[in-house]
């Protein structure tokens, strides 16, 4: 792990303990961790930060809890770290039937099963597999496959400020409140994060759409966001 990574650790609020206790044994190994709210800077739009601390994550450690498993914010968080290639090590607590969604990306990453196991040993498993995946430079993916895509979800975006610094090729704000509307259906409040960065390099409004597609994870939803921003501009 480069000194500038972390292991970002994907939790729900309701598993702040199991959180603490993991980037506690995690920290003590000499592995650095980013969590919230720990680790947020205050004044700083969240999604802004989350989706920079994915993008220096080494490794996500998901702490998959039934809460976990109903938390928009948690399945937006693994989304991204596997649309960037991060290795995702997730800890499957309780036993209960995972969503269609989060099942989709767990059957791509590393995971252990804490059911039957005390919290110590699953602390201890986490310790060790993430030091393991870090050594090696990839996780190995489990026998699982599944067939289910992941669904739009459809979260209302919050509008660009007036502010927003314009690219060459972009005229007003109004098609980049409609690109940010398209894109949010894909990946909630963090769309707007997205458009201003992209935004700021884009020269035209072809190449920020385009921009935008690599964001999303599946061929299935590039397309479909490619083909409802062609009547946007």
């Amino acid at each position: 792990m480069d000194s500038h990574q972390h292991v970002f650790i994907s939790h729900s609020n309701q598993d702040q303990a199991w959180a603490q206790d993991i980037c506690d044994a995690l920290e003590a190994a000499g592995l650095r961790c980013w969590m919230a709210p720990r680790d947020m800077a205050a004044g700083v739009d969240w999604p802004a930060q989350i989706v920079e601390a994915i993008a220096n994550a080494a490794l996500m450690v998901l702490i998959l809890s039934e809460p976990a498993n109903r938390s928009p914010q948690v399945l937006r968080e693994v989304d991204r770290a596997v649309n960037r290639g991060v290795n995702v090590l997730a800890l499957r607590i309780g036993n209960f039937p995972l969503s269609k969604n989060l099942e989709y990306f767990i059957s791509m990453c590393h995971w252990l099963d804490a059911v039957g196991i005390t919290q110590p040993e699953c602390v201890r498993q986490v310790c060790v597999n993430a030091q393991t995946i870090l050594a090696r430079g990839t996780a190995p993916a489990p026998a699982h496959t599944f067939a289910d895509i992941p669904q739009a979800r459809a979260i209302a975006p919050a509008e660009i400020p007036a502010g927003l610094p314009l690219p060459v090729g972009i005229s007003d704000t109004a098609f980049l409140r409609r690109v940010e509307t398209e894109l949010a259906l894909h990946l909630g409040p963090i769309a707007r994060h997205l458009v201003r960065q992209a935004a700021v390099q884009a020269r035209s409004n072809q190449a920020l759409v385009t921009a935008l597609a690599t964001e999303l994870a599946s061929d299935a939803e590039r397309q479909q966001f490619l083909l409802r921003c062609r009547g946007l501009s």
